[in-house]
């Protein structure tokens, strides 16, 4: 398994644990173990431990959470008054926001926002999603694009995606929050 892989594993099952708290479903975080090989554990005091081990310990969730594997942008347009707006995260947390106004940098994510979207990406099997899921009898309604990892996904939400929804949802929920603050 990848480390990349295995970190969005153990981001799944976090995420799990988190939004089972506020009521949200998610992945069973069951691992897999194809590719792994068995091996000893270094001896007592050793200061670097292996790449297995750092995975197990990713999957054990001790390794790092709340980290995306690349940058997430959702970007906005549409409607009556062609809204244009958009946010980008990058795995470290930082954001930036895209208005009409133009595109600045605003307050990073918080620790529980970037679990939250770790988890909710990690929900996504971007192999399954179509591309384009736009109605064509909607007007003056709005297009939502979503991008992550080399894939894109629009939509007007007029029809459910699932865990793409949740994304969107979440980012937009972000973008508001940060909406009208100072660079």
């Amino acid at each position: 398994m990848t480390r990349i892989a295995a970190r969005l594993l153990s981001l799944a099952a976090g995420g799990v644990l988190f939004l089972g708290s506020v009521g949200c479903a998610g992945a069973d975080g069951a691992g897999d173990d194809r590719g792994s090989t068995s091996a000893e554990a270094p001896p007592s005091g050793s200061a670097k431990p292996t790449g297995q081990q750092e995975e197990q310990e990713e999957k054990e969730g001790k390794g790092e959470q709340g980290v995306i594997a690349g940058a997430v942008s959702l970007d906005v347009s549409g409607g009556f008054a062609g809204v244009r707006r958009g946010i980008t995260v990058t795995p470290d947390g930082e954001v930036r926001v895209r208005s009409r106004e133009g595109e600045r940098t605003a307050r990073a994510l918080d620790g529980t926002e970037q679990r939250t979207l770790a988890a909710l990406l990690a929900e996504v099997d971007f192999g399954e999603v179509p591309a384009r899921s736009i109605s064509e009898q909607l007007r003056d309604g709005f297009q939502y694009r979503l991008r992550y990892e080399g894939h894109s996904v629009l939509t007007d939400r007029t029809t459910s995606l699932g865990p793409v929804d949740r994304v969107i949802d979440h980012l937009e929920k972000c973008l508001r929050g940060r909406g009208r603050e100072a660079s």
